[in-house]
């Protein structure tokens, strides 16, 4: 279960129901619910929002991922407006079993693995995720998110300590990633063996 706020309202990515709750008027107020991924094709699968965060206008993006791993609609993420309808999805719903094949480029191409749990904007309007055994960054293009650009900027590597981009070896599943307030260009991960790892964006 993931929670994020956005003004006084919070919407919680509730896992086992494939849903989007929104919570308005704090403890004496109401539930709704923003958007049920179950509605989408998924097979005998079923579809699990993992995380989410908030966009500069106010859109909900969500990681998609899934039970069985063959849903048709998941290993994506989703951008969601205000009003619940989906603006675009970045992703082609093809599980990535590793950082090896896991492929990036346009939302159309790019793949993305089962372990999308982490995702947070940035402050140069990217977005930044963890994903398995690597951090990725999604940055807009022209006409936005449905052009956006999906970027490994971390993993695969072969070494665990100080090290550049690609020769950065994620040893396990990072759980979260957060930017410095006091540095732009500096965010930190979880990663394996209790560690919370610092990076320089040059």
């Amino acid at each position: 279960m993931c929670i994020r706020f956005k003004g006084d309202d919070a919407y919680v990515a509730s896992r086992n129901d494939s849903k989007i709750y929104k919570f308005t008027g704090g403890p004496t107020g109401t539930k709704s619910e923003f958007f049920d991924f179950s509605t989408l094709d998924h097979g005998d699968d079923t579809n699990w929002p993992i995380a989410l965060v908030f966009d500069g206008d106010g859109n909900a993006i969500v990681t998609v991922g899934s039970s069985k791993g063959t849903s048709g609609s998941a290993y994506k993420i989703y951008v969601i407006a205000p009003d619940g309808s989906v603006v675009t999805t970045i992703g082609k719903a093809v599980k990535a079993t590793s950082w090896a094949v896991t492929y990036d480029g346009a939302p159309a191409n790019a793949t993305f693995s089962s372990n999308m749990n982490g995702i947070v904007l940035g402050p140069d309007g990217a977005l930044y995720m963890v994903d398995s055994y690597a951090v990725r960054r999604i940055t807009k293009g022209s006409s936005g998110w449905s052009d956006a650009t999906v970027t490994t900027i971390l993993g695969g590597g072969s070494s665990y300590t100080t090290a550049l981009g690609p020769t950065c070896q994620i040893t396990n599943t990072p759980q979260d990633i957060i930017f410095d307030p006091e540095n732009s260009k500096m965010f930190y991960f979880f990663d394996w063996r209790y560690t919370l790892r610092k990076v320089t964006i040059e």
